[in-house]
């Protein structure tokens, strides 16, 4: 069973993200993201995350919550 410290490897991409490494002004993009957003507040919530991010080309606010297995799939953007 995976929990919110354990490190989490996608071997298909070689791309990981673990709770630890968000980071508030980080620009991440992923599948709950329409374009590359900047976090600029994030709560740890049990198992769980809420995300405050800002579009970086549209300006809009979105607010995913996200379960430590989604977490995986946010890469950080690289542009």
């Amino acid at each position: 069973m995976k929990t919110e410290s354990s490190r989490f490897d996608k071997p298909e991409t070689g791309i990981f993200m673990k709770i630890t490494e968000l980071k508030t002004n980080q620009i991440v993009t992923g599948p709950f993201f329409p374009e590359p957003v900047k976090i600029t507040i994030f709560v740890q919530m049990g198992t769980c995350v809420q995300f405050h991010c800002e579009g970086i080309n549209s300006g809009l606010l979105y607010k995913p919550y996200l379960n430590v297995d989604q977490i995986t799939d946010i890469e950080i953007y690289t542009g």
